[in-house]
C-alpha cells in the first residue's frame, strides 16, 4: 500500500505515500527521534504516543517518518508536516479498513492492525 519510507521522496495521495523525488536537498541535521503524540483530526484520537523521526532540511520543509508504519509525510513547517502525518494516519486506517482485511496483503494487513492500535475513532 505505502511506498518505502524515504524521506527525500514525498508526497501524498489517496491517503498513501507516493514517491516524488525531492531536489538533491538532504537534511540539515540528523533526524530527531520523537514521538508522535498529538493526532490533528475529529474522527479518531491516539491511543498512545509512537515513536517517529523527524528530519529538518534547509529550505524549511519538515518531513516525520515512522518507520514501524512505512510511511512518512513533508509540510513547509513542523505543524503542517505533523497535520499531513496525521491525514494520512486517518486516510489510510479508512482505506485499509473499507477495503476488508481478507482482501488485504500481509504489508497492509500488519499496518491495519498496527492502526487499529494507535487509533480509536471518536464517537459521534
Amino acid at each position: 500500500m505505502a511506498k518505502a519510507a524515504d524521506p527525500t521522496r514525498t508526497k501524498k495521495k489517496a491517503g498513501v505515500s507516493v514517491a516524488k523525488r525531492r531536489k538533491a536537498s538532504k537534511p540539515s541535521e540528523e533526524p530527531s527521534r520523537e514521538h508522535f503524540e498529538l493526532l490533528v483530526s475529529d474522527k479518531y484520537e491516539l491511543t498512545k504516543p509512537f515513536p517517529v523521526l523527524v528530519y529538518h532540511y534547509g529550505d524549511g520543509t519538515v518531513v516525520i517518518r515512522s518507520q514501524e508504519l512505512n510511511l512518512y509525510a513533508q509540510g513547509d513547517t513542523d505543524y503542517l508536516a505533523r497535520q499531513e502525518f496525521s491525514d494520512i494516519l486517518v486516510e489510510m486506517i479508512e482505506d485499509l479498513d473499507a477495503e476488508g482485511v481478507e482482501n488485504l496483503g500481509k504489508v497492509p494487513r500488519i499496518q491495519l492492525s498496527m492502526l487499529k492500535r494507535l487509533l480509536k475513532k471518536i464517537p459521534k
